[in-house]
């Protein structure tokens, strides 16, 4: 009887262990409604996260879009010789390119196209010489001297200075786990537009682009275009505003063969055509059309 009476009492209500259960359960039926609420509330973080992820990489795509073909009218062959005109440009890219696959060594690279962009020089040496007579015939005349030479009482006059650089050498690469490269007489064309200040006092730039190309490709992209495009911001600078600086650009032809060319630019300062103080140099290049 006393057996069965301390089983009754242990699961009465009123007991110690009726109490603790109890409580137990008030404190989870308690919690659980906040435990929702947070899980609510995290989930709704998370996707008001990719949401605004998904939106800010739409915004992205479209702003690329909208500039991918926003870019600016190409301009013809007539507009005046100080702006930069693509269809002049075009044709010297059509030309290039239309001398073929121009590997290094190749009759392409080495005389074809070398021939065809000292011929171009030479009629922007022309141009320079038309524009100084005019500058003369305005100066005899009494005309304002141009700001770019006005601290210069005699400013040597606008000459373009065109040298073929073929230089011999060797150098060493950690390209492809380590090389020597080893040239014999490679190719740079090097044209120097002469500016305002004399020469002991100009700060000159150099810019260099490459018109051989890999093989199997005619290489319009990398890098005709910009050798294209050098010629026809040469006659920009010719007929623009005399600059004070000379400007020296530096068409080379063997940078596919891993920079054989272009790792002569320090013998290219050194030509008798230059011999100005190159403060910087800018290497324009392209990857192709796909990247």
């Amino acid at each position: 009887m006393a057996s069965v009476r301390s089983r009754h009492q242990a699961r009465r209500p009123g007991g110690d262990d009726g109490q603790a259960t109890d409580t137990l359960k008030s404190s989870s039926n308690g919690s659980a409604p906040q435990r929702v609420v947070d899980g609510k509330m995290r989930s709704a973080f998370n996707v008001g996260v990719v949401g605004l992820l998904v939106a800010l990489f739409a915004l992205c795509l479209g702003l690329v879009a909208h500039l991918d073909g926003a870019l600016p009218t190409p301009r013809g062959a007539d507009i005046p010789a100080d702006e930069y005109s693509e269809a002049r440009a075009r044709v010297h890219l059509e030309s290039i390119v239309g001398f073929g696959v121009r590997t290094v060594g190749s009759v392409a690279n080495e005389v074809t196209t070398i021939e065809y962009l000292l011929e171009e020089v030479a009629k922007l040496s022309k141009e320079a010489d038309e524009v100084q007579a005019a500058n003369d015939v305005d100066e005899a005349a009494g005309a304002t001297t141009p700001k770019s030479a006005q601290h210069h009482l005699h400013p040597p006059p606008l000459k373009v200075l065109v040298d073929v650089h073929r230089p011999s050498g060797a150098f060493s690469s950690d390209f492809l786990e380590g090389f020597t490269n080893v040239y014999h007489n490679v190719s740079n064309v090097v044209v120097l537009i002469e500016g305002s200040a004399p020469r002991s006092e100009q700060r000159s730039v150099l810019v260099n682009a490459h018109f051989d190309c890999a093989l199997g490709t005619p290489a319009a992209s990398d890098d005709a275009v910009m050798v294209a495009s050098m010629l026809e911001v040469m006659r920009n600078v010719i007929h623009g505003p005399r600059l004070e600086h000379s400007v020296v650009f530096n068409m080379n032809g063997g940078e596919e063969t891993n920079w054989m060319a272009v790792s002569t630019l320090g013998h290219v300062y050194a030509r008798a055509c230059v011999r100005v103080c190159v403060r910087c140099a800018y290497v324009v290049c392209l990857c192709g059309f796909g990247g």
